[in-house]
C-alpha cells in the first residue's frame, strides 16, 4: 500500500493476542514525520537545482546555435577573415554589433576577424564622432577592448614574439614575420588608440606619467568608466606569460627597451585609474598576485600607491578575514606574491601624502592597520604555510621587508610615532596599530626556522630601525601606568616582548659604549632617572615581569596568552639581566632599583623552601634546555613554581641577600642528601691519635697543594669531596699540629690550598692589572697535569662554597661570568686588559686612522717564548681591517682574548667547580654577587662591629656588662680595617664577615673567659679555636694590656699550636 508521502509500506500485521507490535509511540511518529519532511525538502531543492542546470544548458546550447548562425551570416556577408569589411560598412550593427555577439576569444578565426575590424576602427578613428552616436561607439569600444585583451591573454604563445618586441605604431619600422604578428599588431594598435591619444613613450616615462591628463573628454561617461572594469585578469595573464623579471637597482630604468606587452599593460592601468572609479570588488588581486609584478613590469612603479589603495579597500570589506581572502586567492603562491607586492607598494605609500595629485590619494593610518591585521591573520595559519618544515623560511621573513615596513610607519604623519597622534580616538587606535605592527613582526620572527634569517631580522629591527626607541616614544612611555595597572592583556605583552628583545639586541651589539655614551637605543636617563625612579624603562620592566610571574593568574598552557607570557618572561628577563650586569660594572642606578617593591618576604622564602623540598629548582636546567616556563599543576602550590620562574628568568627582582638565603637552603638540602662523611679516602689517609684511629687527610705545611691534589684530585674518582673531610697538618718538624678538626682546620686547609695554587709563581693563574685572577692562557697550561690541577682548584673552590667557607680569592669579572654559563663579550675586555680595550675603542672613534695602521684579522701572541700570529677568522691574515668591518674586528679580538685563548683552563676549572656546585645554582648571581658568594662582603668598608656585638655569645663568666668585655669592644673600635680583618681571621679563619651578617655564622662567635690560679693572667695571650669560632680571652686588668696582647696574638699568624 502507498502512504501519503508516496512511499510503499507493508500491510499492517495485527497480533491475535490483541496488541500490535507495530504500534508507534508519539515520539517515534514525530521523528518519522520529521524525516519525511526533510526528504521532501531535499527532493524539492534537487529539483530546483536540476531546473536551473537544465535551463543554463539549454541557454548555452541556444547561444551556441545563435553564435554559429550569426558567424555564418557574418562570414557570408564580409568574408571568412573579414576581407569585405571596409571603412564604409564597419561602423554598423551588422558588422561590429554582430561580431561582438558571436566572437569567441578562444577561436583564432574569430580573433583574426576581430583584428580586421579593429584595424579599420583605427583608420577611421572610432571615437572621433560627436553627438549621440558616441555613446553607442563607446559601448562598442568597450566590448572590442575586452575581446582584444582576452584574445592576447589567451594566445600568448601565438602572439608572444610580437608582444616581447618594442612597440611602434609605424609598420615600416619592422616587417611582420608571419600572419600572427600582423593580427597582434592590429589588436594592440586599437587598444592603444582607445587608451590614449599620446604616444606610448609618454605613458611609460616614469617621471611624467602623472603629469598629463590621460582621460579623454569624450570618455567621461559611465560607459567610459566601465571600459576597463574587468580587464585585470587579462592584464595579469599577459604580464605573467610575456614579461620577464629584471633586477631593479632603482626605481628609474632610463634607456631600457620597453616591450610591447608592458606598454599596453601600463596604458591600460593608467587609463583605469584615471577614470576616478569608486567600485571596489577585488578585481585588482589578479594583478597583485603576479610574482614580482613591479620587477616584471617596472613601468607600473608609479602606480604603486593607487594599487595599494585599491587592494586595501577591498581587504577592508572582508573585515581582514584570512579565510575569505584565501578563498578568493586560491594558489598559496599567489598569496605570497600578493603580500610581497603590497609590501613593495608600502615603500612609496608615505610619500604619497605629500602629493596633491589626484592619482596619489592620501593614505591614512587606517589602511596600514587593515594591512597589518590582514597579514597577521594570514601568517598565523601554520597549516596553510606548512610551518613544521625544518628548513621553512616564510617568504616575508626577510630583513628588507622589515626595513620597508618600519620606514613606512616612521614616515606617516598621521601616525606620528615620535609625538602626539592627530587621529581620532588617538590612544585606542594607536594602541591597536602598534600592537598589530608588533604582532606582525613577532609572527615573521617565529616563521623562520633558519637562525641566520632570525638573527638578520632582529638585528635589522634593533639597529637600523631602532624598534625599542620607537616603541618607547610612541606607546610605552605614555601608557606605562595603564600597562602596570591593567590585567593580562595580549596587546601590551606583544609590544613589551618586542621592545625587550630589540633593546637587549642593541645592548649586545653596541655594548656599554652604546648605552653610556651614545644613549642607544635610549638615553641612560630614560632607563633610570634618580629624580623620577618610577617613570623609566627599568621601573616598567620590573613591574611587568613581577606582574606576569607573581600577580596575575596564569593562563592555560597552549593558549595564546600563555605563549605571549612566556615570550615576555624570556625577553624581559634577558633585558633585566643585561641591565643588572651593566649596573654591576658601571653603576647607573642603586641596586635597590632592580628589586621588586611587592615581594612578600616571608611567603616568598617559604615558597622557595617548598620548591627546594620538591627538587623544583634542581629542574631549572631541564626547563631552560626545553624552553618551557614552569606551569602550575594540581598537586603543587602555585607560589612555588612562581619562585622557580623568577629565579630562572628574572632573578634581579629578588634582593641579593634573599637569593643567598635560597642558595644556602639548596646547599643544605643537598648536603643532607649526601651524608656526613666519606669512607673512600683509603688507609693512607688515616692518622693514629693513640686511643683510636680516626680518618684524617694529612698534609704538610708548604706542600699543601701537592698533598691535597694527590689525595683528592680529579683522578680520585671514588672520592666524594662533597662529604666531610678532616685535616691534620704536619709542621716543618714532621709533627702533627695540635687541634681537633671540627671544621676550622679544614677551613685553614682550603685557604692554604687556594693561596698556594693561585700564586703567580706556580703558573696556574695569571692576574689582571687590578690583581684579579683568572686561569693562565694556553702556553702555561698546555700539559694535562696543569689542566688537572686547575680542575682541582675549581673543585676546592666549589667545596668552599658548599661548606660556606669564605675564601680570599679575587677573581676577574669576565672569568666569574663563565660560572653561570654566560660568554664574556667586548664589554668585559676592560676587566682583562684595559689598555687593549682603550686602543680598540680608539679605532671605533677614529675610523680614518684604521687604514694607516695596516691591521688584519690576526693577532700576535707569545706562546712558550715564541711569537706566533693567530688568525681571528679563517684567512684572517689576508683580510684587512677597514671602517666597514672594524666593529667585527673588535668583537673577534675580544672573543679570542676572553674565550678562545683560555678556553681549556677555564673549562677544566669550571668542570671541577660545577662537580660540587651545579651551574644552575649560581645562575641567579651576577659577577660581583658571585664574588661575594665566594669571598664574602667585599672589604671597602670596616667590619660592622655593631652587628658582631649583637650576635656574640659569652661564656665562662663573661657577660655584656663585664668590665673586660667593655674593654674588649673599646679595643676593637680602636683597630684599623686591616687589624679587624686579622682579628676575624684569628677567630674564624676568614678575614671577611659572612654575607648575611654574623647572625648567620655557625657556630656563633663566642668569647670565653680563661683563667688559671697557677698562672699570671697578664702574661697569657688570647687564643682561638677556629673550628668552633671560639675566642679564649683572659681577664686582663686594663684596656691597654688587653689591646696589646690581642694585637700580638692576631698579628703573629701562628698555627693551631697556639690554641
Amino acid at each position: 500500500m502507498r502512504t501519503f508521502g508516496g512511499e510503499f509500506s507493508r500491510k499492517q500485521r495485527v497480533s491475535l493476542a490483541g496488541t500490535s507490535k507495530s504500534v508507534e509511540s508519539r515520539e517515534e511518529i514525530l521523528e518519522r514525520s520529521r524525516l519525511e519532511r526533510e526528504k521532501r525538502r531535499k527532493r524539492k531543492i534537487e529539483n530546483e537545482k536540476a531546473t536551473v542546470i537544465q535551463a543554463a544548458w539549454r541557454s548555452y546550447v541556444s547561444r551556441r546555435k545563435t553564435r554559429r548562425k550569426l558567424r555564418a551570416e557574418w562570414v557570408a556577408r564580409f568574408g571568412e577573415k573579414g576581407v569585405l569589411v571596409e571603412e564604409s560598412n564597419v561602423l554598423t550593427k551588422e558588422c561590429i554589433g554582430c561580431l561582438i555577439a558571436f566572437a569567441d576569444p578562444e577561436d583564432l578565426g574569430d580573433v583574426e576577424r576581430l583584428a580586421r575590424v579593429c584595424d579599420l576602427c583605427c583608420s577611421i578613428r572610432l571615437l572621433n564622432t560627436e553627438g549621440r552616436a558616441i555613446d553607442q561607439r563607446i559601448l562598442w569600444a568597450r566590448e572590442l577592448c575586452q575581446l582584444g585583451l582576452r584574445s592576447l591573454a589567451l594566445h600568448t604563445g601565438t602572439f608572444g614574439t610580437y608582444l616581447q618586441q618594442p612597440f611602434s605604431s609605424d609598420r615600416s619600422v619592422y616587417g611582420f614575420r608571419d600572419h600572427s604578428e600582423r593580427v597582434a599588431h592590429s589588436l594592440v594598435m586599437f587598444l592603444m588608440m582607445i587608451f590614449s591619444k599620446r604616444s606610448w613613450q609618454g605613458c611609460t616615462m616614469m617621471d611624467h606619467i602623472f603629469g598629463v591628463s590621460l582621460l579623454r573628454p569624450d570618455l567621461r561617461t559611465q560607459a567610459g568608466k566601465e571600459l576597463v572594469n574587468y580587464l585585470f585578469e587579462d592584464v595579469s595573464e599577459i604580464i605573467r606569460e610575456i614579461c620577464q623579471p629584471m633586477h631593479m637597482e632603482g626605481q628609474h630604468q632610463n634607456g631600457r627597451v620597453v616591450p610591447c606587452a608592458e606598454t599596453l599593460v601600463t596604458m591600460c592601468l593608467v587609463f583605469y585609474f584615471s577614470a576616478q572609479h569608486d567600485i571596489v570588488n577585488g578585481r585588482i588581486f589578479p594583478l597583485m598576485s603576479v610574482d614580482k609584478v613591479f620587477h616584471t613590469c617596472p613601468s607600473l612603479l608609479p602606480l604603486r600607491t593607487k594599487l595599494w589603495c585599491e587592494a586595501i579597500a577591498y581587504i577592508d570589506t572582508l573585515n581582514c578575514n584570512s579565510d575569505n581572502l584565501k578563498s578568493y586567492i586560491k594558489p598559496k603562491e599567489s598569496m605570497e606574491y600578493l603580500l610581497t607586492n603590497l609590501l613593495e607598494c608600502l615603500e612609496v605609500v608615505p610619500n604619497s601624502q605629500k602629493s596633491h595629485d589626484t592619482l596619489k590619494p592620501n593614505v591614512s593610518n587606517r589602511s596600514l592597520v587593515v594591512f597589518m591585521a590582514m597579514v597577521e591573520s594570514i601568517l598565523k595559519d601554520e597549516a596553510y604555510w606548512n610551518i613544521s618544515a625544518e628548513s621553512f623560511v616564510h617568504p616575508l621573513a626577510e630583513a628588507d621587508t622589515v626595513i620597508v615596513l618600519m620606514n613606512s610607519l616612521q614616515s606617516l604623519d598621521d601616525l606620528d610615532l615620535t609625538g602626539s597622534s592627530k587621529i581620532r580616538d588617538a590612544s585606542q587606535e594607536k594602541s591597536d596599530f602598534v600592537s598589530i605592527v608588533c604582532s606582525f613582526i613577532t609572527r615573521l620572527l617565529s616563521y623562520s626556522n633558519d637562525p641566520v634569517v632570525q638573527t638578520k631580522l632582529i638585528l635589522t629591527l634593533a639597529i637600523k630601525v631602532n624598534m625599542a626607541g620607537l616603541l618607547w616614544q610612541s606607546y610605552l612611555r605614555d601608557n606605562a601606568g595603564a600597562i602596570i595597572s591593567d590585567g593580562l592583556n595580549g596587546k601590551w605583552m606583544i609590544i613589551m616582548s618586542l621592545f625587550c628583545e630589540t633593546f637587549a639586541t642593541a645592548l649586545h651589539v653596541f655594548g656599554d659604549e652604546g648605552l653610556y655614551v651614545r644613549g642607544f637605543p635610549l638615553p641612560l636617563e630614560t632607563v633610570y632617572d634618580n629624580s623620577s625612579p618610577k617613570e623609566g624603562v627599568l621601573h616598567l620592566l620590573k613591574e611587568c615581569l613581577w606582574k606576569i610571574v607573581w600577580k596575575e593568574k596564569r593562563a592555560h598552557r597552549g593558549s595564546s596568552t600563555a605563549e605571549q607570557r612566556t615570550k615576555l618572561l624570556k625577553s624581559g628577563g634577558k633585558l633585566l639581566t643585561l641591565l643588572h650586569d651593566r649596573n654591576g660594572r658601571r653603576r647607573f642606578a642603586p641596586q635597590e632599583a632592580f628589586y621588586s617593591d611587592h615581594i612578600p618576604k616571608e611567603s616568598f622564602y617559604s615558597a622557595a623552601v617548598a620548591s627546594i623540598e620538591r627538587h623544583e629548582i634542581e629542574k631549572m636546567h631541564q626547563a631552560i634546555s626545553s624552553g618551557d616556563v614552569a606551569s602550575d599543576s594540581e598537586d603543587e602550590p602555585q607560589s612555588s613554581s612562581k619562585v622557580v620562574d623568577i629565579l630562572q628568568y628574572a632573578y634581579p627582582l629578588i634582593p641579593f641577600l634573599e637569593r643567598v638565603k635560597i642558595f644556602q637552603s639548596i646547599v643544605q638540602a643537598e648536603r643532607r642528601n649526601v651524608g656526613p662523611d666519606d669512607s673512600n679516602f683509603g688507609p693512607s689517609l688515616f692518622f693514629n691519635h693513640g686511643m683510636s684511629q680516626e680518618r684524617f687527610l694529612t698534609v704538610h705545611r708548604g706542600h699543601v697543594l701537592e698533598d691535597a691534589y694527590h689525595a683528592m684530585g680529579p683522578h680520585k674518582s671514588n672520592v666524594d669531596v662533597r662529604k666531610r673531610v678532616r685535616i691534620a697538618f704536619i709542621n716543618e718538624f714532621g709533627e702533627q699540629e695540635a687541634g681537633i678538626d671540627g671544621g676550622g682546620v679544614f677551613k685553614e686547609f682550603l685557604e692554604s690550598v687556594i693561596k698556594e695554587s693561585t700564586s703567580l709563581d706556580v703558573g696556574l693563574f695569571k692576574s689582571t692589572m687590578d690583581n684579579k685572577l683568572y686561569p693562565s692562557p694556553m702556553e702555561s697550561s698546555s700539559t694535562t697535569d696543569h689542566l688537572k690541577k686547575i680542575e682541582f682548584v675549581g673543585l676546592m673552590v666549589g667545596k668552599a662554597v658548599w661548606e660556606g667557607i669564605l675564601l680570599e680569592l679575587p677573581l676577574a669579572p669576565f672569568f666569574l661570568k663563565k660560572f653561570r654559563g654566560a660568554q664574556p663579550d667586548v664589554d668585559d675586555l676592560p676587566s682583562l686588559d684595559p689598555e687593549m680595550a682603550k686602543n680598540l675603542q680608539y679605532l671605533i672613534e677614529n675610523p680614518t686612522s684604521i687604514s694607516e695602521l695596516g691591521l688584519t684579522f690576526s693577532i700576535t701572541e707569545t706562546i712558550q717564548g715564541t711569537p706566533r700570529d693567530i688568525e681571528l677568522v679563517p684567512g684572517g691574515s689576508s683580510i684587512a681591517v677597514t671602517t666597514a668591518n672594524v666593529a667585527h674586528f673588535l668583537h673577534r679580538v675580544a672573543n679570542f682574548k676572553l674565550n678562545e685563548q683560555i678556553k681549556a683552563p677555564c673549562d677544566y676549572f669550571l668542570r671541577g667547580f660545577h662537580a660540587i656546585i651545579p651551574k644552575e645554582w649560581v645562575a641567579s648571581f651576577n659577577d660581583s654577587e658571585l664574588q661575594m658568594l665566594i669571598g664574602g662582603v667585599e672589604g671597602d668598608m670596616k667590619l660592622d662591629l655593631t652587628d658582631l656585638e649583637n650576635n656574640v655569645v659569652y661564656s665562662g663568666g663573661y657577660s655584656h656588662e663585664h668590665p673586660v668585655i667593655k674593654n674588649f669592644w673599646r679595643a676593637l673600635h680602636s683597630m684599623s680595617k686591616s687589624q679587624l680583618s686579622d682579628f676575624l681571621r684569628f677567630v674564624t679563619s676568614c678575614p671577611r664577615p659572612p654575607i648575611l651578617g654574623f647572625s648567620s655564622l655557625e657556630p656563633p662567635l663566642t668569647i670565653q673567659m680563661v683563667a688559671h690560679e697557677d698562672t699570671n693572667t697578664a702574661e697569657r695571650l688570647p687564643t682561638a679555636a677556629t673550628c668552633i669560632n671560639l675566642l679564649k680571652l683572659p681577664p686582663y686588668d686594663s684596656a691597654d694590656v688587653l689591646l696589646t696582647k690581642l694585637l700580638y696574638a692576631i698579628e703573629s699568624h701562628a698555627g693551631f699550636d697556639l690554641s
